[in-house]
C-alpha cells in the first residue's frame, strides 16, 4: 500500500494494517511461519509481526529501521518526498 507506483488508499494506513497485508498473504498461500527480512519501514512491518504474531515467524533480521517516528524524521521524510516531486518528469 502507497509503496512506489502502487495506489494509496485514504485516509490512510498505519504499520500495522500493512503487517495485516503480510499475515493475510501468508494465510493466502499457506505459511504458517516464515524468516523475514525488514529494511527501514520494513522493519517496523516486522516489529509489529513480532510484537503480534510472535508465533509466525522462524527469525527476523532487521536494518536500518526505528521503532518510532519522532518529529524530526517526518520533517526529513516530508522534505525528500517534495524533493522527488520536483524531480519527477512531468
Amino acid at each position: 500500500r502507497g509503496t512506489g507506483q502502487s495506489d494509496a488508499p485514504m485516509p490512510g494506513y498505519s504499520i500495522q494494517d500493512m503487517a495485516d497485508d503480510v499475515m493475510g498473504l501468508m494465510d493466502h498461500f499457506g505459511f504458517s511461519k516464515a524468516r523475514f527480512i525488514g529494511h527501514s519501514m520494513g522493519g517496523c512491518v516486522v516489529q509489529s509481526i513480532a510484537f503480534r504474531f510472535p508465533n509466525r515467524i522462524v527469525s527476523a533480521m532487521l536494518s536500518s529501521t526505528f521503532i518510532k517516528l519522532n518529529a524530526s524524521f517526518r520533517i526529513f521524510a516530508k522534505t525528500r518526498i517534495e524533493l522527488y516531486k520536483l524531480q519527477a518528469p512531468k
